[in-house]
């Protein structure tokens, strides 16, 4: 990574952590969704790797103590589905669109007896703006790891989003990018990087 994107993506990142929540924290439980129609849209993906290097960076520079993927905490929320996933609850609860700087789109929250897991969608109003182009990431913290699994250039249908998680589950789905601190806590690791998909 250029020296003049780091520094970018250090302005960036500070913007966004003064003035988006964390996905550490609580989500208030949410009533079901009335009327539910899914929207129209081809769901498209992105796959250029500097889309995912830049929403990395920018999780990089919030450092060791805040390794939480970072959004604006939604004024409203509603469960548009429960159902059983191979012995999973899987609920998926969808916020209003709005644009900003990370706004949540989907919470999907995932209990089995073994764990508990969960999936954001979240629209990353930065990296749109610098891409061009609307950027909708999937991700996952996980075992003190962050995972993207994918990233939309239009908003995601209901369709897609499901698909997309309940193809995790079955382990179907693998991530794009995921990445942890070092034993140190000095240097942000990757863990995975699919070269088959990301170019």
């Amino acid at each position: 990574m250029s020296k003049c994107l780091k520094f970018s993506l250090m302005i960036l990142g500070s913007v966004l952590l003064g003035n988006a929540a964390s996905a550490a924290e609580p989500a208030a439980a949410a009533t079901k969704c009335e009327n539910f129609a899914d929207i129209k849209s081809k769901s498209r993906q992105e796959f250029d790797s500097t889309v995912l290097l830049q929403v990395s960076g920018m999780l990089e520079n919030q450092g060791p103590t805040s390794f939480d993927v970072a959004y604006e905490a939604p004024k409203s929320a509603c469960e548009v589905e429960s159902f059983d996933n191979a012995g999973s609850q899987v609920s998926i609860v969808r916020s209003p669109w709005k644009k900003g700087d990370a706004t949540l789109l989907y919470r999907i929250v995932v209990k089995s007896p073994a764990e508990q897991r969960e999936f954001l969608v979240v629209y990353d109003g930065i990296v749109s703006n610098v891409a061009k182009e609307d950027c909708f990431h999937v991700s996952e913290k996980r075992n003190g790891m962050v995972s993207w699994y994918a990233v939309f250039k239009d908003q995601p249908t209901y369709a897609a989003v499901k698909a997309l998680v309940v193809g995790i589950l079955t382990d179907d789905a693998k991530p794009l990018l995921a990445v942890k601190w070092s034993a140190d806590s000095k240097d942000l690791q990757q863990v995975v990087y699919d070269h088959s998909r990301l170019k």
